[in-house]
């Protein structure tokens, strides 16, 4: 069984995109985006589902709901023997 751990990279990742697509970026949780990004990966029923985040409409500049496709490469996976 793979679990996977978010990295530097998906940090990155992530708060570039709160940078970007937030109304109040501060106020936004770097850690929770990170816990729903490892569990969005975890969760995948295959290798080739996406890894998929969304900022509600309410906490984006847009006011429309945004997304973001995480690539596998983001994160490492660790193998566990059950």
């Amino acid at each position: 069984m793979k679990i996977a751990l978010a990295t530097v990279r998906t940090e990155q990742t992530l708060q570039s995109w709160i940078d970007k697509v937030a109304h109040l970026p501060e106020r936004h949780d770097l850690q929770a985006y990170l816990s729903a990004a490892e569990e969005s990966a975890n969760n995948r029923k295959s290798e080739n589902e996406s890894i998929t985040l969304e900022m509600i409409g309410i906490a984006t500049a847009s006011g429309r709901p945004e997304t973001l496709t995480l690539d596998p490469s983001d994160f490492d996976f660790i193998t566990l023997e059950v």
